[in-house]
Protein backbone atom coordinates (compact mmCIF):
# COMPACT_ATOMS: atom_id res chain seq x y z
CA UNK A 1 0.00 0.00 0.00
CA UNK A 2 2.66 2.06 0.81
CA UNK A 3 4.43 2.32 -2.76
CA UNK A 4 0.90 2.25 -4.05
CA UNK A 5 0.29 5.78 -2.39
CA UNK A 6 3.80 6.68 -3.58
CA UNK A 7 3.43 6.26 -7.18
CA UNK A 8 -0.58 7.03 -7.70
CA UNK A 9 0.03 10.20 -5.44
CA UNK A 10 3.51 12.12 -5.37
CA UNK A 11 4.88 10.67 -8.24
CA UNK A 12 1.86 11.71 -10.43
CA UNK A 13 2.03 15.40 -8.33
CA UNK A 14 -1.35 14.32 -7.22
CA UNK A 15 -1.97 15.27 -3.21
CA UNK A 16 -5.68 14.64 -2.75
CA UNK A 17 -5.54 11.47 -1.02
CA UNK A 18 -9.10 10.81 -1.68
CA UNK A 19 -8.28 10.71 -5.44
CA UNK A 20 -5.79 8.92 -4.41
CA UNK A 21 -7.82 6.21 -2.48
CA UNK A 22 -10.30 5.92 -5.85
CA UNK A 23 -8.07 5.00 -8.08
CA UNK A 24 -6.56 2.77 -5.18
CA UNK A 25 -9.63 1.09 -4.97
CA UNK A 26 -10.62 0.96 -8.76
CA UNK A 27 -7.21 -1.06 -9.28
CA UNK A 28 -7.96 -3.28 -6.50
CA UNK A 29 -11.65 -3.70 -7.83
CA UNK A 30 -9.88 -4.30 -11.41
CA UNK A 31 -6.84 -6.73 -10.48
CA UNK A 32 -4.50 -4.87 -11.96
CA UNK A 33 -1.07 -3.75 -10.41
CA UNK A 34 -0.98 -0.42 -8.17
CA UNK A 35 2.55 -0.01 -9.38
CA UNK A 36 2.15 -0.83 -13.03
CA UNK A 37 -0.84 1.16 -13.31
CA UNK A 38 0.01 4.41 -11.66
CA UNK A 39 3.27 4.69 -13.49
CA UNK A 40 1.15 4.18 -16.75
CA UNK A 41 -0.70 7.24 -15.56
CA UNK A 42 2.58 9.28 -15.35
CA UNK A 43 3.72 8.08 -18.53
CA UNK A 44 0.52 9.58 -20.00
CA UNK A 45 1.60 12.49 -17.72
CA UNK A 46 5.20 12.50 -19.06
CA UNK A 47 3.82 12.67 -22.57
CA UNK A 48 1.34 15.52 -22.22
CA UNK A 49 -1.53 12.96 -22.69
CA UNK A 50 -3.16 14.47 -19.13
CA UNK A 51 -1.38 17.47 -17.27
CA UNK A 52 1.23 16.91 -14.37
CA UNK A 53 -1.02 16.81 -11.29
CA UNK A 54 -4.34 16.48 -12.90
CA UNK A 55 -6.18 14.38 -10.34
CA UNK A 56 -9.69 14.13 -12.30
CA UNK A 57 -7.77 13.34 -15.85
CA UNK A 58 -5.91 10.51 -13.67
CA UNK A 59 -8.54 9.33 -12.16
CA UNK A 60 -10.70 9.18 -15.47
CA UNK A 61 -7.95 7.36 -17.29
CA UNK A 62 -8.61 4.38 -14.51
CA UNK A 63 -12.02 4.93 -14.92
CA UNK A 64 -11.32 3.97 -18.99
CA UNK A 65 -9.98 0.75 -18.02
CA UNK A 66 -13.18 -0.52 -15.91
CA UNK A 67 -15.47 0.56 -19.34
CA UNK A 68 -12.61 -1.39 -21.80
CA UNK A 69 -12.43 1.66 -23.90
CA UNK A 70 -9.44 1.52 -26.43
CA UNK A 71 -7.05 3.60 -24.00
CA UNK A 72 -8.45 1.99 -21.46
CA UNK A 73 -7.21 -1.68 -22.51
CA UNK A 74 -3.83 -0.35 -23.51
CA UNK A 75 -3.20 1.43 -19.94
CA UNK A 76 -4.27 -2.16 -18.60
CA UNK A 77 -1.63 -3.81 -20.38
CA UNK A 78 0.87 -1.62 -18.29
CA UNK A 79 3.48 0.89 -18.26
CA UNK A 80 5.97 -0.07 -20.88
CA UNK A 81 3.10 -0.35 -23.39
CA UNK A 82 1.62 2.70 -22.55
CA UNK A 83 5.32 4.34 -23.20
CA UNK A 84 5.98 3.12 -26.27
CA UNK A 85 2.15 3.55 -28.07
CA UNK A 86 3.22 7.27 -26.84
CA UNK A 87 6.45 7.55 -27.79
CA UNK A 88 7.86 8.57 -24.48
CA UNK A 89 11.53 8.14 -23.86
CA UNK A 90 11.86 7.83 -20.47
CA UNK A 91 9.82 4.47 -19.49
CA UNK A 92 10.92 3.33 -15.96
CA UNK A 93 10.54 -0.43 -16.02
CA UNK A 94 13.03 -3.38 -16.13
CA UNK A 95 12.61 -6.29 -17.61
CA UNK A 96 8.88 -4.91 -18.67
CA UNK A 97 8.46 -4.32 -14.86
CA UNK A 98 7.06 -0.45 -13.97
CA UNK A 99 9.94 0.29 -10.72
CA UNK A 100 8.02 0.90 -7.27
CA UNK A 101 8.76 4.32 -5.55
CA UNK A 102 11.95 4.24 -4.19
CA UNK A 103 14.49 6.49 -7.08
CA UNK A 104 17.47 4.00 -7.69
CA UNK A 105 19.26 7.28 -7.83
CA UNK A 106 18.54 7.62 -4.08
CA UNK A 107 18.72 4.01 -3.09
CA UNK A 108 21.47 2.57 -5.20
CA UNK A 109 20.70 -1.20 -3.58
CA UNK A 110 17.24 -0.95 -4.80
CA UNK A 111 18.65 0.47 -8.11
CA UNK A 112 20.55 -2.86 -8.18
CA UNK A 113 17.99 -4.81 -7.02
CA UNK A 114 15.56 -3.57 -9.70
CA UNK A 115 18.47 -4.22 -12.83
CA UNK A 116 19.31 -7.56 -11.67
CA UNK A 117 16.17 -9.63 -9.76
CA UNK A 118 14.86 -12.18 -12.51
CA UNK A 119 11.12 -11.13 -11.97
CA UNK A 120 12.01 -6.91 -12.94
CA UNK A 121 11.75 -4.06 -11.04
CA UNK A 122 10.51 -5.52 -7.88
CA UNK A 123 11.36 -3.46 -4.64
CA UNK A 124 10.28 -6.97 -2.66
CA UNK A 125 13.32 -8.58 -3.63
CA UNK A 126 15.87 -6.69 -1.97
CA UNK A 127 14.67 -3.22 -0.59
CA UNK A 128 17.32 -1.44 1.06
CA UNK A 129 16.95 1.34 2.94
CA UNK A 130 17.54 3.37 5.42
CA UNK A 131 20.99 4.76 7.05
CA UNK A 132 22.48 1.84 7.81
CA UNK A 133 22.83 1.12 3.99
CA UNK A 134 24.46 4.31 3.05
CA UNK A 135 21.76 4.95 0.30
CA UNK A 136 23.02 7.57 -1.74
CA UNK A 137 26.60 6.28 -1.89
CA UNK A 138 28.23 3.47 -3.44
CA UNK A 139 29.57 1.72 -0.78
CA UNK A 140 28.53 -2.29 -0.72
CA UNK A 141 25.11 -1.17 -2.39
CA UNK A 142 25.99 -4.34 -4.71
CA UNK A 143 26.77 -7.06 -1.42
CA UNK A 144 23.81 -5.54 0.48
CA UNK A 145 21.68 -6.13 -2.58
CA UNK A 146 22.96 -9.56 -3.17
CA UNK A 147 22.15 -10.48 0.25
CA UNK A 148 19.21 -9.13 0.66
CA UNK A 149 17.97 -10.81 -2.48
CA UNK A 150 18.94 -14.28 -1.81
CA UNK A 151 17.21 -13.61 1.75
CA UNK A 152 14.03 -12.66 -0.08
CA UNK A 153 14.35 -15.33 -2.85
CA UNK A 154 14.38 -18.00 0.90
CA UNK A 155 11.56 -16.11 2.60
CA UNK A 156 9.52 -16.81 -0.72
CA UNK A 157 10.16 -20.02 -1.17
CA UNK A 158 8.97 -20.61 1.87
CA UNK A 159 6.05 -18.10 3.30
CA UNK A 160 5.08 -14.33 2.89
CA UNK A 161 8.12 -11.99 3.27
CA UNK A 162 6.21 -10.34 5.82
CA UNK A 163 5.53 -13.39 8.04
CA UNK A 164 9.07 -14.40 7.05
CA UNK A 165 10.15 -10.95 8.91
CA UNK A 166 8.44 -12.90 11.94
CA UNK A 167 10.39 -16.34 11.23
CA UNK A 168 14.17 -15.40 11.36
CA UNK A 169 14.39 -16.07 14.96
CA UNK A 170 13.20 -19.19 14.23
CA UNK A 171 15.12 -20.07 11.16
CA UNK A 172 16.98 -23.40 13.14
CA UNK A 173 13.11 -24.68 14.01
CA UNK A 174 12.49 -24.31 9.62
CA UNK A 175 15.39 -26.63 9.39
CA UNK A 176 14.24 -29.71 11.71
CA UNK A 177 10.60 -28.72 9.47
CA UNK A 178 12.54 -28.88 6.42
CA UNK A 179 14.18 -32.42 7.63
CA UNK A 180 11.20 -33.81 9.58
CA UNK A 181 9.41 -33.70 5.73
CA UNK A 182 12.13 -34.68 3.08
CA UNK A 183 14.44 -36.68 5.17
CA UNK A 184 18.03 -35.94 6.07
CA UNK A 185 20.10 -33.77 8.35
CA UNK A 186 18.32 -30.62 10.09
CA UNK A 187 21.39 -28.15 8.64
CA UNK A 188 21.30 -24.75 8.80
CA UNK A 189 23.00 -24.24 5.97
CA UNK A 190 20.77 -26.30 4.33
CA UNK A 191 18.02 -23.73 4.86
CA UNK A 192 20.71 -20.99 4.09
CA UNK A 193 21.24 -22.20 0.08
CA UNK A 194 18.10 -22.00 -0.66
CA UNK A 195 17.79 -18.39 -1.56
CA UNK A 196 21.01 -19.29 -3.39
CA UNK A 197 19.69 -21.80 -5.78
CA UNK A 198 16.38 -20.13 -6.25
CA UNK A 199 18.33 -16.95 -7.64
CA UNK A 200 20.58 -19.46 -10.34
CA UNK A 201 17.11 -21.13 -11.31
CA UNK A 202 15.31 -18.12 -12.16
CA UNK A 203 18.21 -16.72 -14.52
CA UNK A 204 19.01 -20.02 -15.76
CA UNK A 205 15.12 -19.92 -16.89
CA UNK A 206 15.61 -15.92 -18.47
CA UNK A 207 18.93 -17.25 -20.00
CA UNK A 208 17.13 -19.71 -21.55
CA UNK A 209 13.82 -17.42 -22.68
CA UNK A 210 16.30 -15.11 -24.23
CA UNK A 211 17.52 -12.71 -21.84
CA UNK A 212 21.33 -11.38 -21.40
CA UNK A 213 23.09 -8.84 -19.51
CA UNK A 214 21.26 -6.17 -20.91
CA UNK A 215 18.63 -6.57 -19.31
CA UNK A 216 19.83 -6.45 -16.34
CA UNK A 217 20.33 -2.92 -16.64
CA UNK A 218 18.29 0.19 -15.79
CA UNK A 219 16.44 2.32 -18.17
CA UNK A 220 19.17 4.80 -19.19
CA UNK A 221 18.04 8.40 -17.90
CA UNK A 222 18.19 7.12 -14.65
CA UNK A 223 22.18 7.10 -15.36
CA UNK A 224 21.66 10.69 -17.10
CA UNK A 225 19.71 12.78 -14.91
CA UNK A 226 20.39 13.56 -11.72
CA UNK A 227 17.48 13.48 -8.76
CA UNK A 228 15.99 16.81 -7.84
CA UNK A 229 16.17 15.79 -3.99
CA UNK A 230 19.85 14.68 -3.97
CA UNK A 231 21.30 15.64 -7.19
CA UNK A 232 22.44 11.90 -7.41
CA UNK A 233 22.86 9.80 -10.25
CA UNK A 234 22.59 5.80 -10.83
CA UNK A 235 26.28 4.99 -10.88
CA UNK A 236 26.76 1.52 -10.13
CA UNK A 237 28.77 0.14 -13.39
CA UNK A 238 27.94 -2.87 -15.01
CA UNK A 239 30.39 -5.44 -13.58
CA UNK A 240 28.81 -4.51 -10.84
CA UNK A 241 25.79 -6.04 -11.77
CA UNK A 242 27.46 -8.33 -14.04
CA UNK A 243 29.14 -10.43 -11.26
CA UNK A 244 26.18 -9.78 -8.60
CA UNK A 245 25.30 -13.42 -8.28
CA UNK A 246 28.70 -15.18 -8.82
CA UNK A 247 28.71 -16.79 -6.07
Amino acid sequence: MTTAVACLGPNCHIADLDTIAKMDRICDDLGVDTIEIANAVATCMETGKIQWGDADAALALLNEIDEGTEFGNLLGDGCEAVGKSLGCKRIPVVKHQAISGYDPRNTKGTGITYATSPMGADHTAGLTMGRAFDDCGRAAQAYVSNKLQVAMAFADSMMCIFAFAHAVPGIPLLAELMAALYGGDSDISRVATIGVKTLLTERTFNKLAGMTTEDDRLPGFFYRERSATTGSRFDINDYELEVLFDF
